[in-house]
């Protein structure tokens, strides 16, 4: 569970303000604004909105309530099929749910934000500030997933009751990281205000609406939709700025253990949220890291995906950063790692019979150890003698975690091996 780094997460934005921001048409036009920030419980009613986990129906929507607001509501279209859903919490709105286990990408709700339209309304912004649902280890979430559908969870125009395909530009406005909220074994947890833009084609609007759907676990902080007049041909979010911005994600960064001789993967993500080109120059890693793209070119708007493998070689402790060098002029170039190097271990579990041919000694043992390792052994069949030790020749592989070994040497040993022999790991590749 993530409780301390989620709670972590949700004061930062409460604190930190809503990071949703005006929209400039720069090609003008008569626009039309609504914002909603502190969706929290000690603004909205309980009563009306319900609380944990969130099974409660709306008795009614949530107008836009910041300064200039012209009518807009969210309003909620479907709860968790969990015994849960959006509801104002502490810090946010939040997508509550009663299973246990956390599963990712499970759907916690759909919200749909609508707003009688502007007079001729050609180009339709909504901005939204969400923190992460419960990765657990995996793909980050926000929107939920469809099997099969991957982006059916994320906000949809609807004008006058017809979906509108897709965003005429969708970006990343900003992103905020937290650490674990500083608790050791926790996950970072992601804050995103996304940004979608929509030039509509219909003449005649009489009705708008943005439909999404979260997982469980997410947490809305702030929203924003505007509207204006003229069809803008622009992206409203691009400032005119060249310079590039690099931010980085990271999924299964936190490696936990991992035996020495084995490997685990998790994903580092170096996103380029600026208006120019990322160039990115080179990427250090900490001991027992590597990664399998190092140097490049990020386009505007565009993200690269570095595999990043933990190998440990020995028994050791992964710490530190993860650091990208690049022309980058703002943003984070670091992300932090955690995990551990453990040595496997060996238990032999079943006893095989020395066989002695009048030459050779042999018999065959079965032992259990971690999954597809290998290993090398050592046996003696005399611990009271440090000398009488012997190497397995060669390395064994552990496979599916069960596996033989056949142990021989010269002479006739059935005597002494029948009375007891002992192994011990020198070596893990």
């Amino acid at each position: 569970m993530r409780c301390g780094s989620v709670f972590f997460a949700l004061a930062l934005a409460a604190q930190g303000f809503a990071q949703t921001k005006a929209v400039t048409f720069s090609e003008g036009g008569a626009t039309a604004y609504d914002g909603w920030s502190n969706l929290t419980y000690f603004r909205l009613s309980s009563a009306i909105y319900g609380a944990w986990p969130g099974n409660q129906d709306w008795t009614q929507a949530i107008a836009a309530h910041a300064p200039g607001s012209g009518g807009g509501s969210i309003n909620r279209l479907a709860k968790s099929p969990n015994g849960g859903g959006p509801y104002p919490g502490e810090f946010s709105l939040y997508f509550g749910s009663s299973k246990l286990p956390i599963v990712p990408n499970t759907l916690g709700g759909t919200l749909g934000v609508s707003r009688a339209p502007a007079s001729g309304v050609k180009t339709v912004v909504f901005q939204i500030e969400l923190g992460e649902g419960e990765p657990q280890g995996q793909t980050r979430y926000f929107f939920h997933e469809p099997v099969g559908n991957p982006t059916g969870g994320r906000p949809t125009l609807y004008v006058n009751g017809v979906a509108v395909a897709t965003p005429t530009f969708t970006t990343l406005l900003n992103q905020r990281i937290t650490s674990g909220g500083g608790e050791s074994g926790e996950d970072d947890v992601y804050i995103n205000t996304y940004g979608y833009q929509w030039n509509i084609a219909t003449a005649n609007v009489s009705s708008l609406e943005i439909r999404f759907s979260c997982v469980e676990h997410v947490s809305i902080y702030s929203m924003r939709l505007d509207q204006t007049s003229v069809l803008q041909s622009n992206n409203v979010f691009d400032t005119g700025s060249t310079a590039p911005t690099i931010s980085l994600s990271g999924t299964g960064l936190s490696f936990g253990s991992v035996v020495t001789g084995s490997s685990k993967t998790g994903t580092l993500t170096i996103n380029n949220i600026g208006s120019a080109t990322l160039n990115v120059s080179g990427i250090t890693y900490p001991r027992g890291l590597t990664g399998n793209w190092s140097s490049g070119a990020i386009t505007a708007g565009s993200s690269q995906n570095v595999t990043v493998t933990f190998a440990p070689a020995s028994a050791m402790t992964l710490s530190g950063d993860i650091a990208v060098t690049s022309n980058a002029t703002s943003g984070g170039n670091a992300v932090s790692v955690s995990g551990s190097g453990a040595p496997p271990a060996i238990r032999q579990n079943a006893t095989g019979t020395a066989q002695c041919n009048g030459s050779v000694t042999s018999v065959t043992h079965r032992f259990n150890s971690t999954f597809n390792t290998v290993l090398q052994i050592e046996y003696t069949d005399n611990l009271t003698d440090p000398n009488s030790w012997v190497r397995h020749p060669g390395t064994v592989n552990s496979g599916n975690g069960q596996f033989d070994v056949t142990f021989s040497k010269s002479g006739d040993h059935r005597v002494t091996w029948s009375r007891g022999m002992y192994f011990r790991l020198i070596y893990q590749k």
